[in-house]
C-alpha cells in the first residue's frame, strides 16, 4: 500500500511537471508569435489608412492577450523580448498615426483647390481655414517668402483669376505677419532679401493677373 502511495505521488508530480513544462512552452510560443508579428508588420510595405491600422491592431491585440494569460510562465529572456516587441509596436503606432493624419490632410487639400493652392505656396497644412500665420517667425520668414515667390514664378501661367485672388489674400496676410515678425528679431539681411522678393512678386502679379482667365472659362476651353 505504501509503495502504491509513493508511485501515485511520483506520477502526480510527473504530471504536474509535464503540465507546467507544457504551459511554459506555450507561453514562450505566444511570445514568439507576438515578436514575429510585430517584426513582419514593420517590414511590410506600409499602407497608411485607418482600415489597415485597425487590421494591424486587431492582430496585435489577439497575440498580446495570449501572452497576458501566460505571463507568469515566461523566462526573463522572453520577458525582455516581449518588452522590446511592445516598444517597437508603440513606435509603429506613432508612425502610422502621424502618416495617416498626413494622408488625410492631403486628401482634404486635394478635394479643396483653395487648400491645395495654400499648401503649394506655404507648405502642407501650414494655413487652414482660420488663415492663421503664426507658424511664420524670424527664423523661417525668409524661406517662407522664397517658397511663395518661387512657386508663383513657376506656375504664373497656370493660375486662374480665382487663384490670383487667393494669392493676393495670402500675400497680404504674409505681409501683415512680417510686420509683427520685424519686432521679434528679423535680421536686416533677411529684411533686404524679402524686399527683393516683394519686387519680384509685384512684377509677376502686375503682368499675369490682369490677363488671367476665370476658372469656368479656362475649364470650358480644355
Amino acid at each position: 500500500m505504501r509503495l502504491f502511495k509513493v508511485l501515485s505521488s511520483s506520477l502526480l508530480v510527473a504530471v504536474v511537471l509535464t503540465s507546467c513544462d507544457s504551459a511554459s512552452k506555450e507561453a514562450e510560443a505566444s511570445a514568439d508569435r507576438l515578436d514575429q508579428y510585430v517584426d513582419s508588420v514593420s517590414k511590410e510595405n506600409a499602407v497608411y489608412t485607418q482600415a489597415k491600422w485597425a487590421e494591424i491592431e486587431q492582430g496585435y491585440r489577439a497575440r498580446e492577450e495570449q501572452i497576458s494569460a501566460d505571463s507568469t510562465k515566461l523566462s526573463d529572456a522572453t520577458r525582455a523580448k516581449v518588452a522590446e516587441a511592445k516598444a517597437e509596436y508603440a513606435t509603429l503606432k506613432n508612425t502610422y498615426t502621424e502618416r495617416i493624419q498626413e494622408e488625410e490632410t492631403k486628401a482634404k487639400a486635394a478635394a479643396d483647390p483653395k487648400m491645395t493652392l495654400r499648401s503649394s505656396l506655404l507648405g502642407d497644412g501650414s494655413v487652414g481655414t482660420d488663415m492663421a500665420f503664426g507658424f511664420v517667425n524670424a527664423g523661417n520668414i525668409l524661406a517662407t517668402y522664397q517658397r511663395f515667390v518661387n512657386t508663383v514664378a513657376d506656375n504664373q501661367n497656370n493660375y486662374s483669376r480665382e487663384d490670383w485672388d487667393e494669392i493676393k489674400v495670402l500675400w497680404e496676410a504674409l505681409d501683415t505677419r512680417k510686420n509683427a515678425v520685424e519686432k521679434e528679431g528679423l535680421t536686416p539681411d533677411d529684411n533686404t532679401k524679402i524686399a527683393g522678393l516683394k519686387v519680384k512678386f509685384g512684377a509677376i502679379k502686375a503682368v499675369k493677373r490682369p490677363f488671367s482667365k476665370g476658372k469656368e472659362n479656362a475649364d470650358a476651353k480644355q
